[in-house]
C-alpha cells in the first residue's frame, strides 16, 4: 500500500452576494501550489490550498491538511499576499 500525496487549490468567488467554490485546480508539487495560489488570489475572492495524502489502490484518504488560506477581500485590507496563519488543528488524520 502505497500513499499518493496531491496538492490542490480550492479558489472562491462571490455569487449573488454569497461566497461560492470556485473550479478546483490540481498542483504538482507544494512549491507550485503555493506559488499558484498567490497568483490567483490576486482575482479570486479567497483562496485555499490543500494537500491530501491517499491511498493509490483504494483512494482512501488517511490525511488532510489545509496548507494555506488567503482573504485578500476580507479582514486583511485587501492585500492579495495577505495570508492567515493556520493553526495546528487545521491537520486531520483520517482513520
Amino acid at each position: 500500500m502505497a500513499n499518493v500525496e496531491a496538492f490542490f487549490l480550492q479558489p472562491f468567488k462571490t455569487h449573488r452576494k454569497r461566497l461560492a467554490p470556485g473550479e478546483c485546480v490540481l498542483a504538482k508539487t507544494k512549491r507550485h501550489a503555493l506559488n499558484e495560489s498567490l497568483r490567483f488570489g490576486r482575482t479570486a475572492e479567497g483562496m485555499v490550498v490543500i494537500h491530501v495524502t491517499a491511498d493509490d489502490e483504494t483512494g482512501e484518504v488517511s490525511e488532510f491538511d489545509v496548507l494555506e488560506q488567503h482573504d485578500p477581500g476580507g479582514n486583511r485590507g485587501g492585500d492579495p499576499r495577505a495570508v492567515i496563519p493556520i493553526q495546528r488543528e487545521a491537520s486531520w488524520r483520517i482513520g
